[in-house]
């Protein structure tokens, strides 16, 4: 996955060094801009679907919005269809997001999108595609592209700190200094798509020194009144460009929850998810009750995601949208399904296979065992992954395989170890 993100990252540096392949278009006393590939009837039924009308959109068409009161965060090396199987055994209603895959990386791949794009449905549903890239052009494309795969939505990265990204890159969080073309790269990845599903946003609160609430409601607003973009996905924190690493850009700039709390009161029309420091079940009850549409929950469930197995009773109000399943239960279900993705691909994937598991003991007082364990039975090339999994799960007590969601006995956020 990476080499191909590295590929289409230097397509996209010339890309971005090119004008947009853009035109302009008048609709009614309004100009707008629109692909040059796009006839003038699909330009006219895009702009239904935008509403634009000058002061925002205060009545909304086109595709239905999902319900994201938790959704898991799009992250390199992790979340990819491996991972939200796993976490489908988990939840049932959290909003699962893809890995970023560049949109470059899509369109020039046109023998291996199978690889970027195939997911395992219907399990995995709901579940947004993220994109990656700077030109409009590529990235109607791309959204063309991943159309047949079924995806619930198609999520911009306005984000991404990383100086491959943001610097040479050109998208990412850099993006943010450029409104109006974020809003044509939606606009554009809207036609791709047909108008068939959501375009969203996630984005920072601010770059580098342009963090005031007033240049973050801006964007919002000129990104929304001229694209189809009704949801936004927001980190608390800015993005710090060239002077810290991704993982400083997660923790150094502090949380401004309070930004993301007055862009729901002050544009009441669209959506925001809150993303940045949600650890527990009350972070997100907190935000919720402070009027966002939905909380985006990252690297607190990749190192513990066996706490957030009770999310669907917390949020959604019925024990029965639980899953249920016990840390047993779900390691026989995944490893059934990692042996037969293990068998297709030759035995090349025991590692990669085995990876979302690795913390579902995280923070009990045999966690590190289990751990020590997988890692242990990896050296062996005659283990299948099932085997792998089951000579791990020796170690540990079978009271601990048995463990309920939502028990008492799970660790508090506070005090898990990993």
């Amino acid at each position: 996955m990476l080499a191909a993100v590295t590929s289409g990252l230097a397509f996209v540096q010339q890309q971005a060094r090119l004008p947009a392949k853009l035109r302009k278009l008048t609709i009614g006393k309004r100009m707008i801009m629109i692909p040059k590939s796009m006839s003038i009837k699909s330009a006219h039924r895009m702009d239904e679907i935008r509403g634009a009308t000058g002061g925002g959109h205060d009545e909304m068409t086109g595709p239905l919005l999902l319900d994201e009161r938790i959704s898991l965060a799009p992250m390199m090396e992790y979340t990819d269809r491996h991972f939200r199987f796993f976490l489908r055994l988990l939840s049932k209603r959290m909003v699962l997001y893809t890995e970023m895959i560049t949109a470059p990386t899509l369109y020039l791949n046109k023998d291996s999108r199978d690889r970027f794009l195939k997911f395992n449905a219907p399990a995995e549903h709901p579940v947004v595609l993220q994109l990656g890239g700077s030109d409009p052009f590529l990235l109607s494309e791309a959204s063309r592209i991943a159309l047949p795969y079924n995806y619930d939505a198609i999520n911009l990265n306005c984000g991404c700190p990383s100086e491959r990204v943001s610097g040479r890159g050109c998208f990412g969080a850099a993006l943010m200094r450029e409104p109006e073309r974020v809003a044509d790269i939606c606009t554009a990845m809207g036609e791709g798509s047909e108008g068939r599903i959501p375009i969203t946003v996630k984005c920072r609160i601010g770059v580098d020194d342009e963090d005031s609430y007033e240049q973050l409601a801006e964007f919002v607003r000129r990104v929304s009144c001229a694209s189809p973009v009704r949801h936004f996905v927001v980190h608390a924190r800015k993005a710090i460009l060239g002077g810290l690493s991704p993982d400083q850009n997660r923790r150094v700039p502090p949380l401004k929850y309070p930004f993301v709390y007055r862009l729901c009161k002050e544009f009441p029309h669209l959506r925001f998810t809150l993303n940045g420091g949600v650890l527990s079940y009350e972070d997100v009850e907190t935000h919720l009750k402070e009027g966002v549409h939905g909380v985006m929950v990252g690297r607190a469930i990749i190192a513990r995601p066996f706490y957030w197995s009770d999310i669907d009773a917390r949020l959604y109000g019925a024990v029965g949208e639980n899953p249920g399943l016990t840390r047993g239960e779900i390691l026989h279900q995944y490893g059934a399904y990692a042996e037969e993705e293990d068998v297709r691909e030759g035995g090349r994937l025991r590692r990669l296979l085995t990876k979302p598991v690795h913390h579902l003991f995280a923070g009990e007082p045999m966690g590190k065992r289990f751990r020590a364990a997988l890692d242990q039975a990896l050296l062996d090339p005659t283990l299948g992954v099932r085997q792998v999994l089951e000579t791990a799960t020796a170690v540990l007590p079978p009271a601990l395989l048995e463990v309920k969601p939502g028990s008492p006995s799970i660790p508090a956020p506070e005090t898990v170890r990993h």
